[in-house]
């Protein structure tokens, strides 16, 4: 082989090679929802993003196995979207409920019986639910067959909570229209008695978490103070048998004269804790901050941390998940993107803060969902100024995107190798 065209051979083949190592630097160095270990295992990028339709605050999302399940509502018809989570392509759509008081309801996944339940207030501001069955087939399994959550109760116009114990137990809460918060058991067989929670009635704004290892159940709340519209952050932990664990905990306390107004809870279980996060208004310096606080199952509180600055109209619910190694947060920031950020179990980041969705003065109300098995997160949120709802795709890189750009660089020593031969 003539010199010059090894030569240009060995030029191409330093060039391919310099090309690959970019590609393995940018993919091993990419941030995401799930960066948490320094060994690239858990980073992930956006691979989907789509248009849910016409919307309202509050969408929401859970792991529904085999499938991503988001909700929306719009003007009181509630509609549920199948999301794959290996590319994000919709599935099935369907709507469930036509008759949904503003944004006030939950959803939440029972493996089990692969199903989903949908508690809602109606328009009389009574509390029903439903099932959506078969969610792993692909297909929304909508039975049209509405229930009383809590028969002959008329609830206060607040956010509802739901959870799933994975094995055909759903935890609901609500807010009476005397102000107290009640927790309601729901199984096959229907509704158990409501239990009275709260001993004051000055409550809104519920949310109901489980902790799988325990079988523990948290009950958080917003507290009006009387202070000219300051609230507390308050919860009740109960065992799984419903008996109360702690007495009710003020997480988050108003300070003097209206100074910290706290906006709406949500919560997320882990191993043997409670992933707590709420927003903040601070009336001194007109600051808004979304905090965090680690509970643990018996009610002694770990950790408490800022998640970051946000704005007056983005103090929504934070979404909260677990995939089986961090907490996932979603919220607002203060330039009304969405963001998030891993948290390890202690409360301690895990990694960076990744703008999910960047648009000025315009998403807000967010929430997240892991899928461990499928290296995916979904988010979710409403984009107050087309009024939609939109979702995104994030997956987990692994080794397998990172080996794939080293393929090159592979090819171009073995042929740097024979050509070297050769000489």
């Amino acid at each position: 082989m003539a010199v010059g065209i090894k030569k240009v051979i060995l030029a191409i083949t330093l060039a391919v090679l310099l090309v690959g190592i970019g590609i393995f630097m940018t993919i091993s160095t990419s941030t995401g929802p799930g960066v948490t270990h320094s060994d690239g295992a858990a980073q992930s990028q956006k691979v989907a993003e789509t248009d849910l339709g016409s919307g309202y605050i509050n969408p929401q999302v859970v792991n529904g196995g085999r499938y991503f399940v988001a909700s929306t509502v719009n003007y009181g018809v509630l509609t549920l979207n199948l999301i794959d989570p290996r590319d994000g392509r919709e599935v099935d759509t369907g709507v469930v409920a036509r008759d949904v008081d503003t944004a006030f309801y939950r959803i939440a996944y029972d493996a089990e019986n692969d199903e989903i339940m949908v508690l809602w207030l109606n328009g009389t501001h009574m509390l029903n639910y439903t099932y959506v069955t078969d969610i792993g087939t692909g297909r929304l399994g909508i039975t049209n067959h509405n229930y009383s959550a809590a028969p002959g109760v008329i609830c206060d116009r607040t956010f509802v909570g739901l959870a799933s114990d994975d094995h055909g137990h759903f935890f609901a809460s609500f807010v009476n229209n005397s102000g107290y918060t009640f927790l309601v058991p729901i199984d096959a067989s229907g509704p158990l008695s409501p239990i009275q929670v709260s001993s004051t009635g000055t409550t809104s704004h519920d949310f109901v978490a489980l902790d799988d290892s325990s079988g523990n159940i948290i009950v958080l709340w917003k507290n009006d103070t009387g202070s000219n519209g300051a609230y507390d952050i308050v919860f009740r932990i109960y065992d799984n048998s419903f008996n109360p664990i702690t007495p009710e905990v003020k997480l988050a306390k108003s300070v003097g004269l209206n100074i910290m107004v706290y906006g709406f809870p949500s919560a997320e279980g882990g191993p043997g804790k409670f992933f707590v996060a709420a927003a903040n208004h601070n009336t001194v310096n007109d600051s808004y901050l979304f905090e965090g606080w680690i509970v643990n199952s018996d009610g002694t509180v770990d950790a408490h941390f800022g998640l970051g600055y946000t704005s007056q109209y983005g103090m929504s619910i934070p979404g909260v998940d677990y995939n089986n190694t961090d907490f996932i947060v979603a919220w607002t920031d203060k330039n009304y993107d969405i963001v998030s950020r891993p948290f390890a179990t202690d409360g301690t980041p895990a990694g960076n803060i990744t703008k999910i969705k960047e648009s000025p003065d315009s998403e807000e109300w967010q929430d997240v969902a892991a899928n461990s098995e499928a290296g995916a997160f979904y988010f979710v949120w409403y984009d107050y100024s087309n009024k939609h709802d939109y979702g995104a795709l994030w997956l987990e890189n692994e080794y397998v995107p990172e080996l794939g750009a080293m393929i090159p660089v592979f090819i171009a020593i073995l042929v740097a190798l024979v050509v070297w031969k050769r000489r």
